[in-house]
């Protein structure tokens, strides 16, 4: 998204990288109690108001992808209620620095992330490619069978919700956005920049499962 020009109002500014960036450096230095570490700020809904919905449609064992994270505590919601493999991206870098080091040592929530790839020795228990294929992913040894780690490289999660290349198609299970789709509907070329935004949280989850909520 364009950073050389500011919007001429407040809410087109929610469609723009370095609004948000401004922002989460100013709650983190400003003034009162807070530390960029204790500071959290949740649009519409908290976790335990939402979370009814999300049973119903997410179970706690699948890779769940939310979009758009910012400082919510929204996924740490997530993770107390017996989520194992939340994942987290924001196009803000200020803010995944934040919540990496606020949440470090928990390893069900991910702001960071150590990508392997996979030489297959023999046929694979799951995709069932031939021999020596290479595969790049989230997935685990145990999860894909007869596999070998050749490199793996970490991965910021500082990253654009219209082009999120780094995961492969079919990586999560579902993924939960709540309004980062409004956001971008509030910035410059808002129907196509909405478009991209939908074609790449379709293209990676595996069983069709979006939460979106939005105004």
């Amino acid at each position: 998204m364009p950073t050389n020009s500011h919007p001429t109002t407040a809410t087109a500014a929610y469609g723009e990288s370095w609004y948000w960036d401004k922002r989460y450096a100013s709650s983190s230095s400003g003034s009162g109690s807070g530390s960029e570490s204790e500071a959290s700020f949740d649009w519409y809904q908290k976790y335990p108001s939402l979370a009814p919905l999300l049973h119903l449609y997410i179970p706690r064992h699948h890779r769940v992808l939310v979009v758009g994270c910012g400082n919510s505590a929204f996924s740490e919601g997530m993770v107390n209620d017996g989520y194992a493999q939340v994942f987290n991206i924001d196009i803000s870098s200020v803010v995944i620095a934040a919540m990496q080091r606020k949440y470090s040592s928990c390893s069900q929530l991910k702001y960071k992330l150590k990508l392997k790839a996979f030489q297959i020795k023999k046929k694979c228990t799951i995709c069932h490619k031939p021999q020596n294929k290479l595969m790049h992913g989230l997935r685990s040894v145990e999860e894909t069978g007869y596999c070998a780690v050749i490199n793996s490289r970490c991965l910021d999660m500082k990253m654009d919700v219209r082009d999120m290349n780094a995961f492969e198609a079919g990586s999560f299970d579902a993924v939960v956005d709540k309004g980062t789709l409004d956001s971008i509907l509030c910035g410059n070329n808002s129907q196509e920049n909405a478009a991209k935004m939908l074609q790449e949280v379709g293209r990676l989850h595996m069983e069709h499962q979006i939460i979106d909520y939005t105004y």
